[in-house]
């Protein structure tokens, strides 16, 4: 378990869709990502992820997406428990 700070990504598309594997049988397993700065975007407010899959959307409370921040450069927080990211991107 762990977290991992982005270098600033440009912001591409309304919605952040990762690709991740998690650990068979590790006893917690989540993945959640957001900004590091805070706000509805924020990793806390993040809806966890848990199971194995290719572009996977990332939602978050309240269906908050990222059209707002369209072509800025944000920091991400990756938080992780029993799980490897292979891509992350964003898309419309």
């Amino acid at each position: 378990a762990g977290s991992v700070f982005t270098v600033p990504l440009k912001v591409t598309g309304r919605t952040l869709v990762v690709s991740v594997d998690f650990a068979p049988g590790a006893p917690s397993r989540s993945l959640r990502i957001g900004t590091a700065h805070g706000g509805p975007l924020a990793a806390d407010a993040s809806i966890p992820i848990s199971a194995n899959g290719t572009d996977v959307a990332v939602a978050y409370a309240g269906g908050a997406d990222w059209s707002g921040l369209m072509n800025s450069s944000v920091q991400l927080e990756i938080r992780l428990k029993g799980a490897s990211i292979y891509t992350l991107g964003w898309t419309d």
